[in-house]
Order: C-alpha cells, then structure tokens, then sequence
C-alpha cells in the first residue's frame, strides 16, 4: 500500500512540473510576440505656418505662453540635474532664436536661465520687437530640435511644465520666422508601407520596396531554371548507365 501510495504521490508531482513548465513556455512565447521595447520614437512633425496663418495671433500666442509660466515651475527647470532629452531639446531651441546659438552644455544652459526675469522678458518681448531678426540658419537649427522625437506639449508637460510652455513659444516663434523669411523647410518624413499603394509609386520606400520584390522574383526564376537544367543533366546521365545501344557496324 505504502508503494502505491508513494507512486501516486511521484506521478502527481511529475504532472505539476509539467504544467508549471508548460506555462513558463508559453509565457515566454506570449513575451516573445510582444513588440520590441527599443524601437526610436518618430520624429515629430513640423507642418510650419499655413497659408491663413495670423501673425499677429501667433506673437499673442508666444507671450501669453511665456506669461503662463509660474515661478516655482521655472525653478523646477533650472534644478534639473540630468533633463530629458526632449526637455534640453526645447530649451536649447529657446536661445537659438534669442541668441542665434544653443548652450554647449547643460550646466552652461543653466547659468542661462538663473536670471529669470531677463530672460522672461526676453522671450515675452521677441514676437513684437526682435522676430525680424530670426534668419533662415536660426530656423534650419530650431527645426532640428523641434523635431525630435516627443516633441510635444502634452509630453512635456508631465516633465517640465515651463519646458511645455517654452516648446509653445518656440513654436509660434517658428511659424513667425518662417513667414517673414519665406524659407522653405524640407518636408517632414512620411512613411509608406511596401504592402500598400504609395501613391502612384512616387515615393521613394515604395518604389525600394517593390525592387526587392522584383529582385527576389528574378532569382527565385533563376533558381527553378538552374534546377530545371541539373534535373535534365541527371536523367541523362542515369540512362547513360544503361547497356550499350548496338552499332550497326
């Protein structure tokens, strides 16, 4: 009785080992079908100033973005030891349109901002009395910031609500310069999916995408003729091991 109660007993615990295997295994497989985590955020788009663009309303915007920022948000900017990269992004493109050029450094970008009153009443006077002064290099260097990826309000609120509000005003500033220049910013990146129509095949990863596949159609062909051509090489080298045919001679 002991023996075939200690066997049941064996048999139970074998059966729950497998089971608790089984499920690691398709836990795993449930982790493997999940989409990688590393993948680069895009970047962010920059449609620039329509053609009903109001500048006027865009310098309004820009001051009373700057005029929303509380002080002890602005403190909470300047304490940041290590900021994201979408914070530094905002406030570097802050003094490319104040001073022409970014910081090269955080620490050195802080230093910047301690005195919050000048600059302030820098970023609230800029619209009206120094956006002539933005040039086409200043927007070719702003842009590169702004669009980076997570390059939005509602982002950066959460980390730095003076950062939110400063990224307002760099934008209005943008859209200003852009107007006043005229220059032409490069179109932002659109993605096009090889399985779907690209538009008449005009854009460029469309028209990458069905050369592969007329690449891989072309070798899979050669391919089935070179086996085609070995098969036959076969078949006659196998009815060449046959008896002789007779010569008439």
């Amino acid at each position: 009785r002991r023996a075939t109660t200690n066997s049941k007993k064996a048999g139970r615990r074998a059966s729950v080992k497998k089971t608790d295997k089984g499920d690691k295994n398709d836990k795993g497989d449930a982790g493997g079908s999940k989409e990688p985590k590393d993948l680069a955020p895009p970047p962010t788009p920059l449609p620039g100033p329509g053609p009903d663009f109001d500048m006027s309303r865009a310098m309004s915007e820009g001051h009373d973005a700057v005029d929303d920022i509380q002080p002890e948000d602005w403190d909470a900017l300047k304490s940041l030891f290590k900021p994201q990269p979408n914070v530094m992004a905002t406030v570097a493109c802050t003094f490319i349109f104040l001073n022409h050029t970014a910081p090269p450094s955080w620490d050195e970008t802080k230093k910047l901002l301690h005195d919050s009153r000048v600059v302030l009443n820098r970023l609230k006077d800029f619209g009206t009395f120094d956006s002539s002064k933005i040039t086409t290099a200043d927007l070719a260097k702003a842009r590169q910031q702004l669009t980076l990826p997570e390059m939005s309000r509602a982002v950066l609120a959460s980390k730095s609500p003076a950062a939110a509000r400063l990224l307002h005003w760099c934008v209005s500033m943008y859209d200003i310069g852009v107007h006043k220049t005229g220059w032409e910013a490069p179109r932002d990146p659109v993605s096009v999916s090889p399985t779907k129509d690209a538009g008449g095949g005009e854009a460029e990863d469309g028209h990458t995408a069905a050369t592969k596949i007329q690449s891989r159609e072309r070798g899979r062909r050669a391919r089935k003729s070179t086996m085609k051509g070995g098969g036959g090489k076969g078949k006659g080298a196998a009815a060449g091991k046959g008896p002789p045919a007779k010569s008439d001679s």
